[in-house]
């Protein structure tokens, strides 16, 4: 995805390149836009303050940071820089069809960068759950002593295999 591991904290006086990736910190999640210049940010506005699903807008930094501030998202290799983000931006404006889970405001600014539809806090949680399935799952299935007995006769028995030499694995 070319993001770096970091975001760079700015002070919301400091302007913000064109076409720079906007992220704010909300209760749970970030909140996402596109800056496109003169002190304005391009989001997707469902869930930005609430509850509510909202259609993409320009809005004004202080009304996108909701007093909470925000960071640039930097990518290594972006395929779109400044103006031409922007312009992407602003061809999905009114757009109307957010949706958490596939169409969220960083899916909108994933794509407006780097023409990719993804969200790193959405494969986050899928992930989360995955692994949640994982832990919980077996233990509701198999009794903790079974499953323990299990992985360690298998973690065992990898081990035997791996220090067979080629001749002795064909046996």
């Amino acid at each position: 995805m070319n993001i770096l591991p970091t975001s760079t904290p700015i002070e919301t006086t400091e302007e913000p390149k064109l076409g720079d990736h906007l992220v704010s910190p909300r209760t749970g999640y970030t909140h996402h836009g596109i800056y496109s210049g003169g002190g304005k940010v391009i989001h997707y506005s469902g869930l930005a303050d609430g509850l509510q699903s909202g259609a993409i807008e320009e809005t004004t930094l202080e009304a996108f940071s909701n007093g909470r501030g925000f960071t640039i998202r930097h990518y290594n290799n972006p395929r779109f820089k400044g103006r031409y983000v922007v312009d992407r931006a602003l061809s999905r404006l009114e757009e109307d069809l957010y949706c958490v889970r596939t169409n969220n405001c960083e899916h909108f600014c994933e794509w407006c960068i780097n023409d990719e539809h993804s969200s790193e806090q959405v494969n986050s949680v899928k992930a989360l759950a995955i692994a949640a399935a994982l832990v919980i799952v077996p233990r509701l299935i198999v009794p903790l002593p079974v499953t323990v007995a299990a992985t360690i006769g298998y973690g065992a028995y990898r081990l035997s295999k791996d220090a067979l030499s080629p001749a002795q694995k064909e046996l």
